[in-house]
């Protein structure tokens, strides 16, 4: 038989640890998460939860659910594994937010419609099937500040030059001092691509290379081509386009 100090002690544990697994999402939201980080439509606990809709820096998402790892707390992070819905498309991660507000992103699989990634790629009608596998991203107030990892573009749509799909194209990223940089190639295109963007911490890009018809380039795409200026003996253009996001 149980002793009554015995019986207390069992209780305060059983209630600390009732305590601990319902643990309300919006009050850990409240004391440990960044304030770049906003959430809205907060449920579950704090190991398994979810927000209605949310936003890091000018990213929005809705539709966030997360499993929370706790002892990643002993490390000085909140780590958890996740899955969001953006207006491009879905993507799933497992993330760390440093208690400095660094995020790191692992394991970022999604598929997302591209012309809704960036107001500048509807603008210039811009689109593709948009498929990102990461191995590991970095983000410092909501800014990419690292990257590892490939991003592939299936049917790119690229309205200046052709009213039809111009294939497939790949960028591996990786990281170079202060800047995310990515090499980029065509694959199985109706036009040749080779090129390099770069993305600074200060939201800057930079994305230079060549372009060339190929064996499969229609005959209305490669009259377009001109515009990009005359070619050099090799068939090939040079190209340059740069800005902030």
């Amino acid at each position: 038989m149980f002793s009554r100090n015995s019986l207390i002690l069992i209780g305060v544990a059983t209630f600390l640890l009732f305590a601990m697994l319902n643990f309300p999402a919006r009050v850990a939201y409240n004391w440990f998460v960044p304030d770049d980080i906003h959430l809205t439509g907060l449920g579950g606990s704090i190991w398994n939860g979810s927000a209605v809709e949310g936003s890091v820096g000018d990213m929005y998402f809705r539709n966030l659910s997360w499993t929370f790892k706790p002892f990643s707390l002993f490390v000085g992070k909140l780590a958890f594994d996740a899955e969001i819905s953006t207006n491009a498309g879905a993507i799933s991660t497992s993330a760390g937010i440093g208690f400095n507000g660094k995020t790191t992103l692992r394991d970022v699989v999604g598929s997302l419609t591209l012309a809704a990634v960036h107001p500048a790629l509807q603008v210039n009608r811009i689109d593709g099937a948009l498929n990102i596998q990461m191995e590991s991203m970095t983000l410092e107030n909501g800014v990419p500040t690292a990257a590892t990892g490939v991003i592939t573009v299936g049917n790119l749509q690229a309205g200046g030059l052709s009213p039809d799909s111009l294939g497939n194209f790949r960028a591996e990223f990786s990281t170079l001092d202060d800047s995310i940089v990515g090499v980029v190639e065509d694959v199985g295109a109706v036009i040749s691509v080779a090129g390099t963007i770069t993305l600074g911490s200060d939201r800057s890009y930079l994305f230079t290379g060549s372009i060339a018809a190929n064996a499969q380039t229609p005959p209305a795409l490669n009259q377009n081509l001109r515009f990009l200026g005359s070619p050099d003996e090799n068939g090939q253009r040079q190209f340059r386009f740069e800005g902030v996001l």
